[in-house]
């Protein structure tokens, strides 16, 4: 009987118990993925079906039955791509077109938003409203915008609608990129699939180096710092403006690690299997605007609001001059907002990040002008500077759970500031001020460098290989709180 219980625990779901790329359970069944792999992965039709059956058992792993939301999204909307393709009129594929993004959008909207606009209805009349019982499926967010990019493509004739069933949810279930992207577009992955796979043992070894740069980001930094950074964002009036300051700081590092390690996890993962991705970041709090910021972060969603909301809305606009610009990046940011999470503190990040970036519109020819009168080192730095501190101070709407925890934290920082906490606090918390500095220093590393160290590891022994695994579990297992922490970004 407990032999029973053991194989219904590891097979079925448990919410409990999900499985992520960190998981001891996970690289169980990713070991015996790959065997399986290794034998079959020249075969494409055998390959891709190997890999849908363990991308659903992942998924199923971890949202349970919503698992068929996702087959009947990718089931509609590869009908209707097709549709859309054979139509000759372009009424009917305009008709395919909103059918297909109405069920996506529909979906998204009934399971993240239902909630807040209903109880957003209830405050206008002064009502106060229970939330109703609906859990979003995790990745919905992603896999939706994946499948309306794909949509709108067939239908502008930017690619042919995919024909094979099997290689369109290989495209949309892909484990790797499922449950927080990066937003892959159906252009650029599904001709992989159409093509043999060559593992060479340097994609393997690279895959590895990336799976162990993404574990120490996410399971060793980023998870021990959440530990004391959730704790001051729970009781911001607790702590003085100093612990607040450097909760502040250590949730702007948590985030990217968390998120870069995942992604770093992902495309490893990919990479061992002959898929590669592409990166999701590129040095973003080097920025030295907002706009710069947002060419450097989350990669795959900023090119998506570009392409599919921003520059159709502008072109709407373009009668409009400077201000359809405004109204298209408000617009734009606002719905970027909302779509990391259904709460009004998300609206107003994405709020923050509109305007920011419409000041950054209007003042570029001047800044370009000033940056020619300052020495460009100095003009560098301090735009750096502010534009770090612009960043990592709205990530407090990004993080805080209600405006109230958000302006506690602003008040604490700027009217209860006091240094002489640093030294308690040091004392107290060394080895979290010891991997915040190790953060630091580690994201200010040259990308050229990272090459090196990557060539360095794949010419390292392979019992040195196993080693280092070894040691960067060990360090998980001491540094990890009592359950693993989910994903940031897989809950949005």
């Amino acid at each position: 009987m407990n032999f029973v219980n053991s194989l219904h625990r590891i097979f079925c779901f448990d919410e409990n118990n999900p499985i992520l790329f960190n998981s001891g359970l996970f690289f169980l069944f990713f070991t015996l993925l790959i065997t399986i792999y290794s034998i079959v992965y020249k075969k494409k039709t055998l390959r891709n079906i190997i890999v849908i059956l363990f991308s659903l058992f992942f998924y199923y792993k971890l949202s349970g039955w919503f698992l068929f939301i996702l087959l009947l999204t990718t089931s509609i909307d590869y009908i209707l791509a097709i549709s859309i393709e054979k139509s000759l009129k372009r009424i009917h594929k305009k008709i395919f077109l909103t059918i297909s993004i109405g069920a996506s959008l529909g979906l998204l909207i009934y399971f993240k938003y239902t909630n807040f606009i209903i109880e957003g209805l209830y405050s206008l009349f002064g009502n106060s409203f229970k939330p109703l019982g609906i859990i979003f499926p995790i990745g919905i967010s992603f896999y939706t915008f994946r499948t309306i990019s794909y949509i709108i493509d067939v239908y502008k004739e930017n690619i042919k609608a995919e024909k094979n069933f099997l290689n369109y949810v290989f495209y949309m279930t892909f484990f790797p990129m499922l449950i927080a992207g990066p937003i892959t577009r159906a252009k650029d992955f599904l001709p992989k699939l159409k093509k043999a796979t060559l593992i060479k043992h340097y994609d393997i070894n690279i895959g590895l180096f990336m799976i162990l740069q993404g574990l120490i980001k996410k399971a060793v930094i980023a998870d021990y710092l959440g530990q004391y950074n959730d704790l001051v964002f729970f009781m911001p009036e607790s702590y003085s403006g100093f612990e607040n300051l450097i909760a502040i700081y250590g949730y702007a590092i948590q985030l990217y690690f968390d998120f870069s390690g995942y992604t770093d996890m992902a495309m490893g993962i990919a990479r061992i299997l002959g898929f590669p991705i592409e990166n999701n970041f590129n040095k973003p709090y080097h920025a030295l605007n907002i706009t710069d910021f947002w060419r450097r972060w989350h990669l795959t969603l900023s090119s998506w609001l570009r392409d599919y909301l921003f520059t159709p809305l502008s072109l709407k606009l373009r009668n409009w001059g400077k201000s359809g610009i405004i109204i298209s990046l408000m617009v734009t940011f606002l719905i970027c907002g909302l779509w990391h999470g259904a709460s009004w503190t998300f609206v107003v990040w994405g709020g923050l990040q509109g305007i920011a970036m419409t000041w950054d519109a209007l003042t570029s020819k001047r800044r370009k002008k000033l940056r020619k009168k300052i020495k460009k080192p100095v003009y560098d730095v301090v735009s750096w500077i502010i534009t770090f501190h612009l960043i990592v101070f709205m990530w407090i709407f990004f993080r805080s759970q209600d405006f109230k925890t958000a302006f506690t934290m602003f008040s604490r920082v700027f009217t209860d500031m006091d240094w002489s906490y640093f030294g308690p606090f040091l004392n107290v918390r060394s080895l979290y001020v010891i991997l915040l500095m190790m953060s630091f220093a580690i994201y200010a590393i040259p990308l050229k460098w990272f090459g090196k160290i990557s060539q360095q590891f794949i010419n390292t022994p392979f019992w040195i290989k196993i080693i280092l695994f070894v040691l960067v579990i060990q360090a998980i297992i001491q540094l990890q709180s009592a359950n693993m922490q989910p994903f940031i970004y897989a809950q949005f």
